[in-house]
């Protein structure tokens, strides 16, 4: 008897264990994934076999075992990246810049204690220049919190690895669009506090070009206090809906 009361109790156990999982995955359902709903499995994950791949069946294909390859795709996939930039499809080169940061998405504790500093290395030298141009498309668009969030991941990954020239000069424009970020947010000390950075790291002429427009943006802020002030003016509808943080 006490056998079959403790069957019993195990039985009814394991069904209210089912019952709560159920309930958690009603509660809880699982985000969907549209890089991953946007692969097709049929094709290959190596940039060598895409030779008669069009841009299409490229931004499809899946995903590699292998670390070298899924590095490859994602380089590959940046390039792509640039030519649409470079000709002006800024929505198609955001597609194409997120598909190859999936591509060289790794579970970040893996990389963390797993990846060699070498292969760490590797790694942020195809995911930072996309993070930096994702950015660039975001700020087209006025997604300044979105492209804060490539900037930040950008500059992140520059501190976990050894300085080198590329390094430095990838740095110095996450700086620049960091800036960009806080400009367009109204945040002017924070802005200028980044553009002091990156003009540690270089003299291009964007960070003298980035300073007028913040001088030109906090002009254009006092102007318009002064003349709500006068009651010339309403005052405007608060225009952004993003928090950059």
């Amino acid at each position: 008897m006490a056998s079959n009361d403790a069957d019993a109790s195990m039985a009814s156990n394991d069904a209210e264990s089912a019952s709560m999982a159920n309930d958690s995955e009603l509660l809880f359902p699982e985000e969907p994934d549209p890089q991953k709903a946007a692969t097709d499995d049929a094709l290959q994950p190596h940039p060598d076999d895409w030779t008669s791949y069009d841009d299409a069946q490229k931004l499809a294909a899946p995903r590699g075992a292998v670390f070298e390859t899924r590095l490859a795709a994602s380089g590959a996939l940046r390039e792509l990246g640039n030519e649409r930039y470079r000709g002006d499809d800024v929505a198609g080169a955001r597609v194409a810049y997120e598909r190859s940061l999936w591509q060289a998405h790794f579970d970040e504790a893996w990389v963390k204690l797993e990846l060699t500093d070498d292969h760490r290395g590797q790694l942020f030298d195809v995911t930072v220049p996309a993070h930096l141009n994702c950015a660039r498309c975001l700020l087209k668009t006025a997604n300044t919190s979105e492209a804060k969030g490539h900037v930040d991941a950008a500059l992140s990954a520059l501190d976990d690895v050894p300085t080198t020239e590329q390094r430095r000069a990838w740095r110095a424009k996450g700086l620049l669009l960091r800036a960009t970020c806080f400009r367009e947010a109204g945040r002017y000390d924070d802005a200028a506090a980044a553009l002091d950075e990156a003009s540690a790291l270089t003299d291009d002429a964007a960070v003298a070009r980035a300073r007028h427009a913040l001088r030109q943006a906090r002009r254009d802020a006092r102007s318009g206090e002064r003349a709500m002030m006068r009651g010339k003016i309403s005052p405007p509808p608060e225009k952004r809906t993003c928090v950059v943080s």
